[in-house]
């Protein structure tokens, strides 16, 4: 809750009475927990009733980010927040964020780097400032990760040297226009001779966030939400932004 702004949590029921009373137990819960971690925020809870994407979609026009949690889940409901996870990250007015993690009762990971999945021949200079702004929260570093699996085997060691400084060339230039907004932010580079998904979610265990592109950005370039932030959403093991400008 280091963003400064309100926190409003919101619960999703349909016409069920049972189901309004559990989600009023949920509420009451979650808020305490909140001012527990931060008793200056402002939290506000309630009820929508409605269609769980449409409503939530709905409530993203007036939002910052928009997050929804995956922990504690058996294979089904992953299944289930994954559709609605990737349903809303490309449809959504603002960036989601997925709470993923390995353990349910453990605080979000305090140690490691913001990834940012930059693939394609297009750098995203918003993708990067966002992964530099989640940088700034947490007081840690970008890694900046492009993969790389179109160089033929004879080619991959001439060429990997070449590629990555290529890479790093580029990044280098784009992060000296963020340094007026993130001082100090520090970014490195990394290229992966491996699938954008696999190679995430590996770097993934040693890391506080991975921050991708909606559609036509980042590794997704071209799709609604492409396969590696689908993969992502069920096999990260760190909190995962999908990055969009707020409309």
């Amino acid at each position: 809750m280091s963003r400064r702004v309100e926190l409003h949590l919101v619960y999703v029921i349909s016409k069920d009475e049972l189901e309004r009373r559990y989600a009023e137990r949920v509420l009451a819960v979650a808020e305490a927990a909140a001012m527990r971690v931060d008793g200056s925020v402002k939290v506000e809870s309630r009820m929508v009733r409605g269609p769980l994407v449409s409503t939530l979609r709905a409530q993203t026009e007036s939002a910052t980010v928009l997050v929804l949690g995956s922990v504690g889940m058996g294979f089904i409901r992953r299944a289930m927040v994954g559709s609605t996870a990737s349903a809303l990250a490309a449809g959504a007015a603002c960036p989601v964020v997925v709470v993923r993690g390995s353990d349910p009762d453990a605080a979000p990971p305090s140690a490691g780097p913001v990834l940012a999945g930059l693939g394609g021949h297009h750098i995203d200079d918003a993708l990067l400032g966002s992964a530099m702004h989640e940088a700034s929260i947490r007081s840690t570093q970008v890694l900046a990760v492009r993969a790389q699996m179109d160089l033929m085997p004879d080619l991959r060691r001439r060429r990997a040297l070449e590629v990555e400084r290529e890479f790093d060339e580029e990044i280098r230039g784009r992060v000296e226009r963020w340094h007026t907004t993130f001082p100090g932010i520090r970014v490195e580079t990394l290229v992966v001779q491996d699938t954008a998904a696999e190679s995430l979610t590996a770097l993934s265990a040693n890391a506080q966030m991975i921050v991708v592109g909606s559609r036509g950005r980042g590794f997704v370039e071209g799709a609604a939400l492409g396969s590696t932030s689908q993969s992502l959403l069920l096999s990260a093991q760190c909190p995962i932004l999908v990055y969009r400008e707020s409309r």
